[in-house]
């Protein structure tokens, strides 16, 4: 049941390519990103495993990358965040070898670099810096009311509603207390 991952893959894809990447970076990315749990994750042999959102950011980069990259110029910062990324990775290949280390290997490319290749194309081609603030702070407004449920109930939402569609995944996931009080963990 965890394939469900790649609905927001496919959402993204027809949200890119019918509207246009910086219409799903808003639409689709940034609400799953900041209200869906990393949590949870698509396990399929073979495969990396999958959060929502690395697999929702695939295609906004894909054809963002598609419809702008020839007109970006190279900075500075590109090649750091690359350089970032790369050291990330081989470090972790090294320390455990490639079977062990590809699941970081690419998150690393789904989370950072992949994130910041589409902000850098489509902020930089869709006058979407307005909107883009609009939406972070609605979605993370939205978080912290859910938070409030997670306090005065003391349970966490998130699980409880995407734990059904990820067999033995969150399990680990409890809320905790502090000083009497549960602590609250939202989809973070």
């Amino acid at each position: 049941m965890s394939i469900v991952v790649y609905v927001g893959m496919m959402l993204a894809w027809m949200a890119a390519t019918r509207r246009s990447p910086g219409a799903a970076l808003l639409g689709i990315y940034l609400p799953v990103m900041l209200l869906i749990p990393e949590t949870f994750r698509c396990v399929v042999p073979g495969l990396p495993h999958l959060s929502f959102n690395q697999a929702a950011i695939v295609p906004v980069v894909v054809l963002a990358w598609a419809r702008y990259a020839r007109t970006c110029k190279w900075r500075l910062m590109d090649f750091m965040v690359l350089a970032f990324a790369l050291i990330v990775s081989y470090s972790d290949w090294d320390a455990r070898g490639f079977t062990e280390a590809k699941n970081l290997i690419v998150a690393m490319v789904t989370s950072v670099v992949m994130p910041y290749l589409a902000a850098r194309l489509i902020l930089l081609k869709e006058p979407l810096h307005v909107q883009m603030g609009r939406q972070f702070v609605i979605l993370v407004f939205a978080a912290a009311l859910i938070g409030f449920l997670e306090f005065r109930l003391a349970f966490n939402p998130f699980l409880w509603a995407f734990g059904k569609l990820f067999a033995g995944q969150g399990t680990g996931w409890v809320t905790t207390f502090r000083h009497g009080l549960p602590r609250v963990a939202g989809p973070y």
